[in-house]
């Protein structure tokens, strides 16, 4: 038995597409004193958690202290706030979910002595001791419109009485694109929504060939590089074009080719993408057998 060979861990390099860049001006555009609230949405894959992440690192790197108009950005991930609760509860369990992920505060075990007003008044304190202006909520789907609209009522808390700006931006999908549009004071909070949508051929090409040298050469106007580009964004490799499909095929090719001395190109890519395919196949029938015993 060969001895194990771990590989060097590294964080995935981040490919700057059209769409991140356009999302990062359109919420720092947005962003203004008043407070409010910006929605990322698109299938899953499209790249919104990838912009997430990326826009806040870069307002974080960005960020100094006594610079005028300089701000932190903060992010984390919603729970599932779906299920129904009694009155006073969701609002408590979405309040103190933020204060918890953002500002690291600590909260009581049993929620219900939660003071609502009091907690309000210690994010916004938290927000402006640490000069936090931009909260990217992911998976923000799973936030009813009735957690939203207690979003809202931190926003007015933090931006209107503290006077301390407030973007909240709201990722994800599910049903985030009609909750938005429930309540009257959540939609009129809503400045901007941006939608990550599949990529087609050009824009595809265009990223991939920063992710990796061999795209440069790949022309989709000849037989071989059209081959390439239609195997990509097709539905079973990328769901018709959606990048967080397509960039990780690519770095797994990449590997294999190296391990097999193979040269980096549609043979690798289909090779991946069949074992994958098999693996998953397998899994699935496995779950069908185990199911239909279970009948």
């Amino acid at each position: 038995m060969s001895p194990i060979v771990f590989p060097r861990l590294r964080a995935p390099d981040v490919v700057l597409t059209p769409k991140m860049l356009q999302a990062q001006d359109r919420i720092l555009h947005a962003h203004k004193p008043r407070g409010q609230m910006v929605v990322l949405t698109g299938d899953a894959g499209a790249g919104k958690t990838t912009a997430a992440l990326h826009i806040a690192n870069s307002i974080n790197q960005g960020h100094e202290d006594g610079v005028e108009d300089s701000f932190a950005a903060a992010y984390f991930v919603s729970s599932d706030l779906r299920q129904r609760m009694k009155v006073g509860l969701l609002q408590r369990r979405l309040l103190s979910e933020f204060a918890k992920m953002v500002l690291r505060l600590s909260m009581p075990r049993d929620l219900r002595s939660l003071d609502v007003p009091g907690l309000l008044t210690s994010i916004a304190a938290g927000l402006r001791l640490a000069n936090t202006q931009v909260v990217f909520i992911d998976e923000a789907g799973h936030i009813p419109p009735e957690g939203l609209d207690h979003l809202v009522t931190l926003i007015n808390t933090v931006a209107t009485r503290e006077r301390h700006p407030l973007t909240v931006v709201l990722v994800g999908m599910d049903d985030l694109p009609i909750n938005v549009d429930v309540m009257p004071q959540v939609q009129r909070r809503v400045v901007d929504r941006v939608f990550f949508e599949p990529y087609d051929t050009k824009t595809a090409l265009f990223v991939l060939r920063m992710a990796h040298p061999f795209f440069e050469t790949v022309d989709p106007e000849t037989v071989a590089g059209s081959e390439v580009m239609e195997f990509l964004l097709s539905g079973t490799v990328s769901h018709g074009g959606l990048i967080g499909y397509m960039l990780p095929l690519v770095e797994r090719a990449e590997s294999m080719a190296v391990e097999m001395s193979i040269p980096f190109g549609i043979r690798a890519l289909r090779m991946v993408h069949a074992i994958s395919e098999q693996d998953a196949k397998l899994g699935r029938d496995r779950t069908k057998r185990s199911w239909a015993a279970a009948i």
